[in-house]
């Protein structure tokens, strides 16, 4: 369940990501302006100002996109990590110290290397 909800948050992440890398770039060249009820939106010179309006006036709150764009590119970093950590784990049979192959070893140490190995060998009852 936690590997499930951290690749789901790892996605989400990593569309957060695309969406500001992408919002970055266009506010070089665009100016887009929303208003939505007392609240003005403006995208300009990479970054985003929230503007609301009352009749005292005016506070605005400015987001620069490339603060964000590296954070939200972290946890699809860290799940691309452990994937590739994950696949580079030698299997069942394989010494994990020199990756000498161990099939018919029934010693319990890596003829190679000498590391002793851990087998999962599980005993049979009978009766």
């Amino acid at each position: 369940m936690r590997r499930r909800l951290f690749t789901l948050t790892a996605f989400l992440s990593l569309l957060l990501f695309a969406a500001t890398a992408v919002l970055w770039v266009r506010s070089y060249y665009y100016l887009d302006a929303k208003r939505v009820g007392d609240f003005f939106a403006i995208s300009y010179d990479g970054g985003l100002s929230l503007n609301h309006f009352v009749p005292d006036g005016v506070t605005d709150i400015y987001f620069r996109y490339w603060k964000w764009t590296p954070l939200f590119a972290l946890l699809p970093v860290v799940w691309v990590l452990i994937w590739w950590l994950k696949r580079r784990r030698p299997h069942e049979g394989i010494c994990w110290t020199c990756h000498y192959d161990l099939t018919g070893n029934t010693s319990g140490v890596c003829p190679e290397c000498g590391t002793a190995i851990k087998s999962k060998v599980v005993p049979i009852k009978i009766g």
